[in-house]
């Protein structure tokens, strides 16, 4: 399956542009991931530019953040090691009154908390919802 970016992008490119600008639908194809590889890392931002302010974000945590684990043994036996490297979506609840910055939690029911600025290794905002489920081509229940 086509990933539905690229196809939307085609669709947008081929409106603008004209379809005989390109040779064949693999070129329309490269110009697309090009181009939406080009804006996904752009999208990324330092976490200093983060509002705190309740709101969720994407966030991408560091890769060492704990030792690098060779073993999968260590990794069953130590929960924190699965932090590393995770994309996941957070939210600041903003600083204590007396300035005590409690970091960033995951944006859950269950919530965790306590990630420090130091562990991002950068943010970006979460994409709108689409208004149903049938935008993506799905069906309810």
């Amino acid at each position: 399956m086509t990933d539905p970016r690229i196809e939307a992008a085609i669709t947008e490119m081929k409106r603008l542009f004209g379809a005989e600008e390109c040779v064949d639908r693999a070129e329309w194809s490269a110009c697309a991931e090009c181009i939406l590889a080009a804006a996904d890392a752009a999208a990324w931002r330092p976490i200093a530019e983060a509002n705190k302010d309740g709101n969720p974000i994407l966030a991408k945590l560091r890769d060492d953040i704990y030792p690098p684990v060779t073993d999968e043994s260590s990794l069953r036996a130590r929960a924190d090691y699965r932090w590393n490297g995770l994309t996941i979506v957070l939210r600041h609840p903003g600083l204590a009154a007396d300035g005590f910055d409690m970091g960033w939690n995951i944006q859950a029911p269950v919530g965790h908390g306590g990630f420090p600025d130091h562990w991002i290794e950068g943010w970006m905002p979460l994409p709108a919802p689409p208004a149903s489920i049938a935008e993506l081509g799905g069906r309810d229940g």
